[in-house]
């Protein structure tokens, strides 16, 4: 993609059941931040390697919250 086509930042919260190949995109110029479950965060064999080479440098943690009316909930932060 050229330089210039490339967005500034790209802010997003990507469906839990397909969001690391969204995460692994390297398309914004300045920086992304991404709406995640903080289990995120745990070295999973997918995306170990990635976490070691590229913390977050900010996480603003969000209160747990439920969805569409499940009794499932998920902590989740935003992930800068």
């Amino acid at each position: 993609m050229n330089d210039d086509k490339r967005p500034e930042w790209i802010v997003k919260s990507p469906p839990h059941n397909n969001k690391l190949p969204i995460v692994k995109q390297r398309v914004a110029r300045s920086g992304v931040a991404f709406k995640l479950r903080l289990s995120f965060l745990e070295p999973t064999e997918a995306r170990g390697t990635r976490l070691n080479k590229n913390l977050p440098h900010t996480l603003v943690v969000l209160p747990c919250a439920a969805y569409h009316g499940s009794e499932y909930s998920a902590t989740e932060a935003w992930f800068v």
